[in-house]
This record gives structure tokens, C-alpha cells and sequence, in this order.
């Protein structure tokens, strides 16, 4: 499959897509969940959590208005065209990736 350097399938782009891998592993040990998958893209979700602690700590009237205004946690990882991985989105774990 040669055509001019345009093969999408060389050592670089296998590497990142290892450490795509290895990243949306990392999303899930933090309860994050697979929306979409694609070969070099995957969508992730953490949706928002009930705290009991926090409603009998600080009162239905304070607790519930922050409950609903929350909202789920969002993050896009990709591989780009120069086979580094991207992440946007809310609830994006901090650090570099390359």
C-alpha cells in the first residue's frame, strides 16, 4: 500500500494509537464510559454523581440547585494528522500527552 508517504498505517500512527489506547484506559479507571469509538477517535462521558454526603451536609435548599446545574463530564481524545494525540473537553485530565 505505498502512495507517496500518505500510508496511514506507519510505525507513528501505531504508536499513537497505543497511546490512545492506553489514555482512554487511564479516563476509564476514572469512571468515564465509551460514547464513541472510531479507529483514532473515541468519545467519553462521566456522567454527574449524587452525593449524600454533601445533600445532608449542606441542606436540600444548597445542594439540589448545584445538583441540577451540573453537568456531565465530556472528553474527545484523537489521533491528529501528525499522529499526536489531542484531548478536549471538559473533565480533561490534565498532563502532556505525546
Amino acid at each position: 500500500m505505498e502512495n507517496g508517504g500518505e500510508d496511514h498505517y506507519d510505525a507513528a500512527y501505531e504508536e499513537a494509537l497505543g497511546v490512545l489506547e492506553s489514555e482512554m484506559q487511564r479516563y476509564m479507571t476514572k469512571g468515564f464510559q465509551v460514547v464513541y469509538d472510531s479507529e483514532d477517535r473515541v468519545q467519553m462521558v462521566r456522567p454527574k454523581t449524587f452525593s449524600f454526603v454533601a445533600f445532608f451536609l449542606f441542606s436540600p435548599f444548597l445542594y439540589l440547585p448545584y445538583y441540577f446545574s451540573k453537568r456531565d463530564d465530556h472528553v474527545v481524545l484523537w489521533v491528529d494528522q501528525n499522529n499526536r494525540l489531542r484531548k478536549k473537553g471538559k473533565g480533561a485530565l490534565t498532563g502532556v500527552i505525546d
